[in-house]
């Protein structure tokens, strides 16, 4: 009785062990399915590529009222024409540049700048419209001379230009001058400075070292700015000096993740009423 008592004991043991792997087996793939949704780099990537946006184009209105000075009524002009902007267009561009480039290859610094740009005449004054082509003039100037003076110190330590020859190069750097040239330097390269640019300005004996090391010469990857973008939550209205755009115009409807705590489900808020229905349902 005893044995037969062991033997059906050892059964159920055997059997309560393998239904635990199953179990365990079936769950794997089902935590990896969830997991990889929430960390899905496409979604991750346009999340990201949004905050960056936003957080450009709210640095630029900070430099435009820095600068211009606007009145209270202007600056409610300003963010509610970013706002209708960020919806009615950036968000399928955005999009677009995350589908077909990864970050480094999308220059949303000056794509903010030239949008945020093109808003500005209904709004400036003609005085406050010559400040600031003054000041974006001097922006892209103050750029010419940091990414061409890294790229004349390169030569210099590549080919050992003497001060004079430093001096003759530049003006040719700036003549090539390209507006990539900046989001490389903030990407973390340089353009190439063409040995056929450098050329010129060499002595026989400096050409022929550098014709020596040309096959190693690896102008593309060289150092350069490290490059952080400002970021603004997308459930933060465009601001400044406390005037914010006009509750009439709907944010982004994907919410902001971090701000809904852990423990709570995806679905724990009611779905908001649409803002473009002129006429939404009344709750009962």
């Amino acid at each position: 009785m005893n044995r037969s008592r062991l033997i059906v004991l050892t059964l159920i043991t055997i059997a309560t062990i393998h239904t635990a792997v199953l179990g365990q087996v079936a769950a794997v793939p089902i935590r990896a399915i969830a997991v990889n949704a929430a960390n899905d780099p496409n979604l991750d990537r346009e999340h990201n590529a949004k905050r960056w946006v936003r957080g450009l184009i709210q640095n630029e209105l900070n430099t435009i009222q820095a600068v211009c000075g606007l009145s209270p009524e202007q600056i409610q002009k300003l963010v509610d024409i970013a706002e209708v902007q960020w919806r009615t267009k950036l968000l399928t561009a955005i999009r677009s540049y995350v589908e077909s480039n990864n970050r480094n290859n999308v220059d949303f610094e000056q794509r903010v700048e030239k949008l945020v740009n093109s808003w500005l005449d209904p709004i400036l004054t003609t005085e406050q419209r010559a400040k600031w082509d003054d000041e974006v003039s001097s922006r892209l100037e103050f750029r010419r001379r940091v990414v061409v003076g890294k790229m004349v110190m390169e030569s210099e330590k590549r080919h050992g230009l003497t001060s004079q020859q430093m001096k003759d190069l530049e003006p040719i750097l700036i003549d090539r001058w390209r507006d990539s040239w900046w989001a490389m330097y903030r990407s973390g390269s340089l353009p190439e400075t063409k040995y056929s640019w450098v050329s010129a300005i060499l002595s026989e004996a400096q050409q022929t070292n550098g014709n020596e090391r040309a096959a190693n010469r690896n102008e593309h990857y060289t150092s350069g700015g490290s490059h952080e973008l400002p970021s603004r939550p997308l459930s933060e209205r465009f601001e400044l000096n406390g005037i914010t755009s006009v509750e009439s115009i709907p944010l982004d409807k994907i919410k902001e993740q971090e701000n809904r705590p852990e423990d709570a489900p995806a679905n724990a808020d009611p779905a908001p009423a649409d803002k473009d229905d002129p006429n939404p349902a009344e709750p009962e």
